[in-house]
């Protein structure tokens, strides 16, 4: 295998991996979203889950924005390819933005998941006092 087919074969592993993680990130943040809505629709009109509902509605959000993050993360991935600086990806700054927004996207699930988290301990504490 020559210098130049190693390289190659190296740069299609490396965007078949930030492929599939942006399809993780869009994931996470969908599915999680998805079933939040699901789960607030069963429950919005009980009286136990009043003090949730504020919680979980930006939990809701924290996993849109992670939606929105992870495809920005996806265009800028494809953008990175028509920068002058493509093979330094340090110095492009379209790399810098999809690292960014995909750290950004983490970031959001975890949000929304303490956000769902501590509304459920708020209605717990409601459901147990009825």
């Amino acid at each position: 295998m020559t210098d130049t087919q190693r390289a190659n074969t190296i740069t299609e592993v490396k965007n078949k991996l930030f492929v599939e993680s942006i399809k993780g990130l869009l994931l996470m943040n969908g599915g999680g979203a998805v079933a939040l809505a699901a789960w607030l629709q069963a429950v919005w009109e009980k009286e136990w889950s009043l003090p949730m509902l504020e919680w979980h509605l930006w939990g809701m959000g924290s996993f849109g924005f992670g939606v929105f993050a992870a495809g920005v993360s996806s265009v800028a991935r494809f953008l990175v390819f028509y920068h002058p600086k493509t093979l330094n990806p340090r110095e492009n700054p379209v790399w810098w933005v999809q690292v960014v927004a995909s750290v950004l996207s983490i970031i959001a699930f975890g949000v929304a998941v303490i956000l769902i988290v501590k509304g459920g301990f708020a209605a717990l504490a409601c459901k147990q006092a009825i």
